[in-house]
């Protein structure tokens, strides 16, 4: 894990304005057992959501950027 990477999304969808935007998440203990590689997380992006708890939602807001750490567990909110 590479613990100076970061994400960086600006949202630009005037039309989305605070409906949808980022979740970022906490890993439950359930995938301790090599249950899901991360290293594959490109080719392989879809985990069941019960692994994870949803701690913060970014709420798009148009032409805002948001930063965080690139190591935290993170998807699209719909």
């Amino acid at each position: 894990m590479d613990d100076c990477s970061l994400n960086v999304l600006t949202y630009l969808n005037p039309d989305e304005n605070m409906t949808s935007g980022t979740s970022i998440y906490e890993q439950t203990g359930l995938m301790e057992n090599g249950d899901f590689d991360f290293e594959d997380e490109h080719s392989n992006a879809w985990i069941h959501k019960r692994y994870f708890n949803e701690q913060l939602c970014l709420l798009s807001n148009f032409n805002t950027a948001v930063v965080f750490p690139g190591f935290l567990p993170h998807s699209q909110k719909l």
